[in-house]
Parts: C-alpha cells; structure tokens; sequence
C-alpha cells in the first residue's frame, strides 16, 4: 500500500464541496487507492482554524470529522512538537541564511 502525505488543502477540499480544488481532491483520492495517510497535528489545528469562521454548527462538524481522522487506521498523524517544528523551520532557514 501506498503512502501519501495529506496536507490541509487536501483536507480543506474533501470536506467542503464548493472548494475550489474539491473535485481535484476527489480525483487524487480515487486514483491513489488504496492508500495509507500520512499527515499532523499542525495540519488539523490548520483545518480547524480554516473552518472556525464557519459558525458554531460547522466547528462541531469538523471536530467531529477531525476526531475520525484521528481515530482512523488508516490515517498516521504525527504529533505536533517543538523538534517536529523546528525540523519543519530548518530547510527555509538554512536557504534564507545560505
């Protein structure tokens, strides 16, 4: 099986049908099964703030489907930590500062 890194304009675009990369998103997801999802916890918290300004119904649909990501075996999430963000930073620094 494969392994595919979800960022959030995936997740922004399978959840919300009028996105502009939605149908895009629904492609890439049928041509690529089965697949093994790899994504963070800084990108859910990017999800959920995407959607924070949605209203009260739509921050509970989220939390709710970001808790089923979260639970499913077949999405890795990796934790958010001071050394994950840091090795994030590291590849723009180094070519800032080369």
């Amino acid at each position: 099986m494969r392994t595919i890194f979800v960022d959030t304009l995936y997740w922004i675009a399978m959840i919300n049908p009028k996105d502009q990369w939605h149908e895009k998103a629904v492609e890439v997801k049928l041509v690529s099964e089965p697949f093994q999802s790899v994504t963070t916890e800084s990108v859910l918290i990017e999800v959920a703030n995407f959607f924070c300004a949605y209203g009260s119904e739509i921050r509970k649909t989220i939390a709710d489907l970001l808790y089923e990501i979260l639970k499913d075996p077949y999405v890795e999430t990796v934790p958010h930590t001071r050394d994950t963000l840091i090795s994030g930073l590291e590849p723009v620094l180094i070519k800032v500062t080369a």
